[in-house]
């Protein structure tokens, strides 16, 4: 019964130690924290006190705008006018960075146009200094083939100058051939063939150079060779006679 009592007592004591002991703990740190609030309130005191200027010079500012105007009742109204201020000044201060950064970027892709548009334009001033070259000699070109043909047309008029009086001689000459076929009585054979032959050949003087107009003038060439041979071999018969 006593041992149980003394159990009893130390386990009390025991416990009770224990809770003093959490107690003392605490207090500690209660301790700590009432001193932290003490260090606090002597900062914001310190704060206050440091700070107690500009509340007055404030208060001062208020009491001399509500004499000339009625905008700022208390100093709430010149702080939230200070804050629209200053971020008014913040945004325009980002803003006016940007459009720097967008104005630099804008300058940029300008220079780089113009760098651009100046090799474009000099490309196609030296292709079109070619293409100007190339014309000039094309056109020099065309004008010693345009003389070329110009002498060309007067040589080959020439030429069909020529040849028309040609055939005119060759018509001439055989038609006095036909003519004097006429008085020989003494082959009218031969005359009647050549007279046919002269009605087929002399159709009309045309002086156009065609190439019926030359195969004309050789048929006519060979009648004249025919008549020559025929009075050759009259004048050979007529002196034999003799």
């Amino acid at each position: 019964m006593y041992n149980i009592f003394l159990i009893n007592f130390f386990n009390r004591f025991a416990e009770e130690r224990k809770q003093i002991q959490l107690k003392e703990e605490e207090a500690d740190q209660l301790n700590l924290t009432l001193q932290d609030k003490i260090n606090e309130q002597k900062e914001f005191a310190k704060k206050l006190k440091k700070n107690k200027k500009y509340s007055d010079f404030l208060t001062d500012v208020v009491d001399f705008v509500q004499c000339t105007s009625d905008d700022f009742s208390e100093i709430q109204d010149i702080l939230n006018r200070y804050k629209i201020l200053r971020d008014t000044f913040q945004y325009l201060t980002e803003e006016h960075q940007k459009n720097a950064t967008e104005s630099e970027k804008k300058r940029t892709q300008h220079l780089k146009f113009i760098k651009n548009s100046s090799n474009s334009m000099l490309n196609h001033n030296n292709e079109i200094a070619v293409l100007q070259k190339e014309l000039e000699t094309c056109s020099l070109r065309t004008l010693r083939k345009k003389n070329l043909v110009e002498i060309g047309m007067r040589n080959l008029g020439d030429k069909t100058s020529e040849l028309g009086q040609l055939f005119t001689s060759i018509d001439n000459i055989l038609e006095q051939f036909d003519l004097g076929a006429k008085q020989w009585k003494s082959k009218p054979n031969a005359k009647q063939q050549r007279e046919a032959s002269s009605n087929q050949a002399l159709p009309t003087k045309n002086i156009k150079i065609t190439e019926s107009r030359g195969q004309e003038a050789m048929n006519n060439l060979e009648r004249i060779a025919e008549y020559v041979i025929d009075y050759s071999e009259i004048i050979a018969n007529y002196r034999s006679s003799k």
